[in-house]
């Protein structure tokens, strides 16, 4: 499951807090996209738990992954992300660059 939180616009589809909690919980469940608005998800601990990638994503297509942040495919930013970081906080801090979209 990729799990996908739109930044800047919203979502009828988007699963509260609590119901990803479980949904992530039970992997034979899973769709190929889910959307949420929760930045809780958008950290390494999320990847642990079988999801495949967490992505924050903008209305204009611009997106950060948590996948790409650390296997460092892109360059979010010119610091060495490791598991030890708290990329929501640096998130929401504003010290990613967006990649455009695909």
């Amino acid at each position: 499951m990729i799990i996908i939180i739109p930044i800047d616009y919203t979502r009828m589809d988007c699963i509260s807090y609590e119901d990803m909690k479980f949904f992530i919980s039970t992997p034979e469940d899973w769709d190929k996209y889910s959307y949420t608005n929760v930045l809780d998800f958008f950290c390494f601990d999320t990847l642990d738990k079988g999801v495949e990638d967490v992505i924050v994503r903008r209305i204009s297509g611009q997106y950060i992954s948590t996948k790409e942040l650390l296997n460092h495919e892109w360059e979010y930013t010119k610091k060495d992300i490791r598991r030890a970081h708290n990329i929501r906080k640096l998130l929401v801090a504003g010290h990613f660059n967006w990649r455009d979209g695909k």
